[in-house]
């Protein structure tokens, strides 16, 4: 295996672990079940995982690649619960994910200086951030938007921050130490 795809390997691997362990913290085996929002942890975790390695250690056409083959997961996991909303809310949930990653990569790339696990926290707000504009915009979409309170984004917003937050602390465990995974 090369260097870049060992790198990508251990960065999937130390953020979605991540997410595993704070989701099961906080919500036990819940975030298991397909058909509860809490499974967002392990969907979300794992593409956030994949999304940051691949922007990482691998070329910008693998993005688009992984984000389909993300979508189709997303479709096969839901089959049941499929309709045209679900496709809308999962293209925009997506999409909500990539550009929190983005940012994230180019604000710590360009503070590379920040203390690494101080650096989860920056993640938690642009992945709660991103994930409740996505909100606001499915419900501009699918015309509800006076449903929208101030309750449901403060209580949409701790799943998509405590995702964030565990795949900040993994990919800064991954840095941390990157030298000892690598051997391996």
């Amino acid at each position: 295996m090369d260097e870049n795809t060992k790198k990508a390997f251990y960065t999937v691997l130390c953020g979605f672990t991540s997410c595993l362990v704070f989701g099961l913290l906080f919500y036990g085996l819940n975030i298991f079940n397909t058909h509860d929002i809490r499974f967002q942890i392990v969907l979300f975790g794992l593409f956030g995982s994949v999304v940051y390695a691949v922007m990482n250690y691998r070329t910008s056409k693998e993005i688009i690649y992984v984000a389909f083959q993300f979508l189709i997961i997303t479709f096969i996991v839901r089959a049941k619960t499929f309709s045209l909303n679900t496709l809308i809310t999962d293209v925009v949930l997506i999409t909500a994910i990539y550009i929190a990653i983005y940012y994230y990569k180019l604000f710590t790339d360009k503070n590379s200086n920040l203390p690494l696990f101080f650096r989860a926290f920056i993640l938690l707000v642009f992945f709660g951030l991103a994930n409740v504009l996505g909100v606001v915009f499915l419900f501009l979409i699918h015309g509800s938007i006076f449903k929208i309170s101030m309750a449901y984004l403060l209580f949409y917003i701790k799943i998509p921050a405590l995702i964030g937050l565990a795949l900040g602390i993994g990919f800064d465990f991954f840095e941390k130490y990157k030298e000892k995974l690598l051997v391996l």
